[in-house]
């Protein structure tokens, strides 16, 4: 029997979906009855590609500047596999790009409930398969507005890592650690659009505890963050640990007692990989009553779950008052990691998407260009890719006089108080206008919704 042709097509590859997918393919059982290619619209990381290439596994990156090698690839493919979140150069070539005949599976690695992260019609409908990575995104509105027919071309698949690879990590874990100091840390993104902006006013109030506690924090360091961590006053009482390696992450987090993880209420995480990990090394997790953190953690049993911002640090004093109780979490916290978050698991159930959907025919898959007869323009595939959100930025433009322009460009300058509008990546307009400077309303929309750093 012949191996089936995958064709990953992703917008770029690092940290978090990247996870998922170098650990998928590095799985020898899903390299035993397929062939994986991976391609990505923009950069892949070095981690990824050293891994690909000892793997013989074929990839390409910045392949927005070869886009007929783009479909040359997918006619030779039995499967795309599009890893999707509202990327600039993913949606531009999914609006504009007539791709050969084919089958096409969208796994959607946002949650898809709050703009500019955020599903349209568009995109749930485009593929023959559209597969989410929580159920909590059957929520949103454009799924719910869609007919019993075509919600029945949605389904779920969790996206995991696998917590099962970190055993190593967590084996080789010293008895000595945290005999002492009780470490309190945080890892991922540091943009607001995922952290809650009163993160570092939370390390504050814990430092302050009467506790000896030590708080690491793990991820690239924003503008933002740094200027909020010096008015602060925590430059040097926390550990930021700026970009590392994953192996070298990892070694931080098998020290962590206490997993802080306070989430912005409209972040766009889904099956947050960084909860997966702390929580499978006994990390107690503190968050936040959001969507995905109600659907993962059960409160007081394997981890605590805050009605606001202002009960986190009293959780993270009941945890360092009670060992006990931090214990009894932890190893709640950590079997359920080993239960829940297997890469077996996901990958059976792609298995089962795979022969499924091998069943269709290939076939042409619409494009927003031909339904509106011509090539979007950068700054409409911004517009299309909010779907209903986008008035704002369609009344700006749409307005006539002096008086009207300035009324809806206020409007605008407003959202870059709200760290997803104003984000320099992230789907928000500088993002888009990043990969398509010479657009005049994209860069104008930049310049309105920009951060203001004080």
């Amino acid at each position: 029997m012949t191996n089936l042709r995958i064709l990953h097509l992703v917008p770029h590859l690092g940290g978090g979906v990247g996870t998922v997918i170098r650990s998928y393919v590095s799985e020898k059982s899903n390299r035993k009855n397929y062939v994986h290619t991976i391609v990505a619209l923009d950069t892949l990381n070095s981690e990824s590609k050293e891994l690909f290439t000892n793997l013989g596994v074929e990839w390409f990156d910045n392949a927005h500047l070869d886009q007929n090698k783009v479909c040359k690839l997918i006619s030779k493919s039995d499967i795309l596999l599009i890893h999707w979140w509202n990327h600039p150069l993913l949606q531009e070539i999914l609006m504009n790009k007539k791709f050969p005949k084919c089958r096409i599976i969208l796994w959607a690695h946002i949650s898809g409930l709050y703009p500019p992260n955020n599903f349209t019609e568009f995109t749930l409908t485009y593929p023959d398969k559209f597969i989410l990575t929580t159920p909590l995104s059957y929520l949103s509105s454009e799924i719910q507005n869609l007919s019993p027919l075509k919600i029945k071309g949605i389904g779920c698949i969790w996206s995991t890592a696998g917590v099962e690879n970190l055993m190593g990590y967590k084996m080789n874990r010293s008895p000595s650690i945290n005999n002492s100091k009780i470490i309190v840390g945080y890892t991922g993104n540091l943009d607001y659009t995922k952290l809650d902006t009163s993160f570092l006013e939370i390390c504050k109030k814990i430092l302050d505890l009467d506790f000896d506690v030590e708080i690491k924090v793990i991820g690239p360091v924003t503008k933002r963050f740094k200027q909020d961590l010096e008015t602060l006053g925590l430059s040097n009482s926390i550990f930021v640990s700026g970009y590392i390696s994953e192996a070298d992450k990892f070694k931080l987090m098998q020290e962590f007692d206490i997993f802080l993880y306070p989430l912005s209420r409209s972040h766009y995480g889904t099956c947050d990989q960084a909860l997966q990990e702390a929580m499978y090394f006994g990390a107690v997790p503190v968050v936040l009553n959001n969507g995905m953190e109600n659907y993962m953690i059960e409160n007081g049993r394997t981890g605590i779950v805050a009605e606001n911002i202002e009960e986190i640090p009293l959780q993270v004093k009941k945890l360092l008052s009670n060992p006990q109780f931090r214990k009894k979490i932890s190893i709640n916290s950590s079997r359920y990691a080993i239960e829940h978050f297997s890469l077996k698991n996901m990958s059976t159930l792609w298995k089962t998407e795979f022969n499924n959907i091998l069943k269709l025919p290939k076939k042409n898959h619409n494009t927003l260009k031909k339904g509106r007869g011509r090539k979007l323009q950068p700054h409409q595939i911004f517009l299309a890719s909010l779907g209903t959100h986008s008035a704002v930025f369609d009344y700006h433009k749409l307005a006539k006089s002096k008086d009207q322009k300035v009324i809806w460009e206020r409007q605008l300058e407003s959202l870059s108080s709200d760290p997803k509008w104003s984000s320099p990546t992230k789907s928000s307009p500088e993002h888009f206008a990043r990969f398509f400077p010479q657009d005049r309303w994209l860069k104008k929309w930049s310049e309105l919704t920009r951060q203001k750093l004080t």
